[in-house]
């Protein structure tokens, strides 16, 4: 038989609040590993959890690989009761949200890892700015922590982008579709997202009513006002209005 973890009641009190996205078992393995995540400091992988939590002669090891392979959870599930967990601690009530949307490289090697490619990377010190690896577009909100000076970027959402151009929805729509699942997950707030200058698109244009979204456009770009209604005539209705200049 396993043993029974022991963790501390802060930790346990905590995590208790994220159950109904696990099994019974599911949530034994997360609860360990969160433990081990928590007290790894060097090795931050699925091994080194196991390690931090010293858990490596007392859970076989492929007990924490089917966690993350097989195990029955889901990964947008467990990120908006992070998010409720979050928001319901530190935020004031009926404050907006910000949530800070980017994308991220993990420099990876081998055939047989999934969705790994040449990709952007700012971060490379390479003067090509490109990094073999994975690519993960993350959602954090921002929070303000009693002992902290700044605000802290809480990742909440996260999802893996594969390269080229037919694999599946660009970066843009990824954050897009990641802002949109906290916008519908917090009905009653303003959702303001942050962005980089790449994350602009016709991708924005579906987003719910309370979210904004801040980025840097191009300095070529060109601003239009809103369609217009429709008038009821023949023929295809406009899809954008006057250029901005002539708005005035």
């Amino acid at each position: 038989m396993l043993p029974v973890l022991n963790l501390p009641a802060s930790l346990s009190c905590l995590l208790g609040e994220l159950r109904p996205c696990f099994t019974a078992p599911g949530f034994a393995t997360f609860c360990g590993l969160v433990a081990g995540l928590a007290g790894q400091v060097r090795r931050r992988t699925v091994v080194g959890m196991l390690l931090g939590a010293a858990l490596q002669h007392a859970w076989p090891h492929d007990r924490a690989h089917y966690f993350f392979a097989r195990a029955r959870w889901e990964l947008d599930q467990l990120g908006l009761a992070v998010a409720q967990l979050a928001v319901m601690l530190v935020a004031e009530p009926g404050d907006g949200l910000r949530v800070a949307v980017d994308d991220s490289v993990f420099r990876r090697a081998g055939r047989k890892v999934h969705g790994v490619g040449w990709q952007h990377d700012g971060s490379s010190p390479g003067m090509n700015k490109l990094s073999y690896g994975n690519c993960f577009v993350t959602a954090a909100i921002l929070v303000r922590l009693p002992f902290c000076s700044r605000e802290v970027g809480l990742p909440v959402l996260a999802r893996l982008h594969l390269p080229g151009k037919d694999a599946g929805p660009s970066k843009v729509e990824t954050a897009a579709a990641l802002v949109r699942l906290l916008a519908l997950a917090f009905p009653g707030r303003m959702v303001h997202a942050v962005a980089d200058a790449a994350c602009h698109g016709p991708a924005l244009r579906t987003l719910p009513g309370n979210v904004t979204w801040t980025c840097r456009i191009p300095r070529n770009a060109v601003l239009y006002d809103l369609a217009p209604p429709r008038t009821g005539r023949r023929g295809r209705p406009r899809t954008r209005g006057r250029p901005a200049r002539h708005s005035r």
